[in-house]
């Protein structure tokens, strides 16, 4: 069985990330998890707080992409897959949304994203393959999204600052039967290793994570 993390946060592109990439790879690492998915936050905070200008032409992606990167490249000399992923968040809301098995092109550009809301980001999502999750819907200032919307809640979230009401986002995805993450919503320390998925295989790349998340073949760590 292969241990999976779905939802982390690099202290490179995150401003709320207290953690370095090393102290995430050797945290997993003696935690016992195969893979890492990095899922930075993509809202326009964090354009803000790296003095990105959206104006320049050209993708905008592999700015939220540092940390995956930097984090990959630590991964491969530990034999832990890292994966990236996007926490999306649409102006307007608190609501937040992770993102995995995307194309740049999805998102290459924040101004047009960012003005987007949920409602018209999903056909686009699904039409390019991508798997649209709400992260913890039930929390603080959270509202869950009409489930026709999205692929997915995440109903095991293990962040230890806040409440996220897990039980009543398993029980919203059991009723309107949508597909089920966890992941540790890793942001300091005590946040590593508490939660994501645990696995047959472990997925090679983007498409075959989301691949193996649609199929629902693994165990939410966490989920009583």
């Amino acid at each position: 069985m292969y241990k999976i993390e779905l939802h982390l946060h690099s202290n490179i592109v995150s401003a709320c990330g207290k953690l370095s990439p090393e102290e995430e790879i050797a945290g997993y690492k003696a935690a016992g998890y195969s893979g890492i998915t990095v899922t930075d936050h993509y809202c326009r905070y964090t354009l803000e707080w790296r003095k990105i200008d959206i104006n320049e032409p050209g993708s905008k992606l592999h700015y939220f992409l540092e940390g995956y990167e930097a984090l990959k490249k630590l991964g491969e000399k530990e034999s832990i897959k890292v994966y990236y992923g996007l926490e999306l968040r649409f102006d307007g809301s608190q609501n937040d949304y992770l993102l995995y098995g995307f194309s740049e092109e999805l998102v290459a550009d924040p101004r047009k994203v960012f003005k987007m809301s949920p409602m018209e980001f999903a056909p686009l999502a699904r039409a390019d393959g991508a798997l649209f999750i709400q992260a913890h819907p039930f929390r603080d200032n959270c509202i869950p999204i009409s489930p026709e919307y999205v692929d997915g809640i995440e109903t095991v979230n293990r962040h230890v600052v806040h409440n996220n009401r897990n039980d009543l986002a398993i029980a919203f995805a059991e009723r309107h039967n949508l597909l089920q993450t966890g992941g540790s919503d890793c942001h300091d320390p005590e946040d590593i290793g508490l939660g994501g998925i645990e696995a047959d295989i472990l997925p090679e790349n983007e498409k075959e994570l989301a691949a193996l998340i649609r199929s629902g073949n693994f165990r939410i760590l966490g989920k009583n």
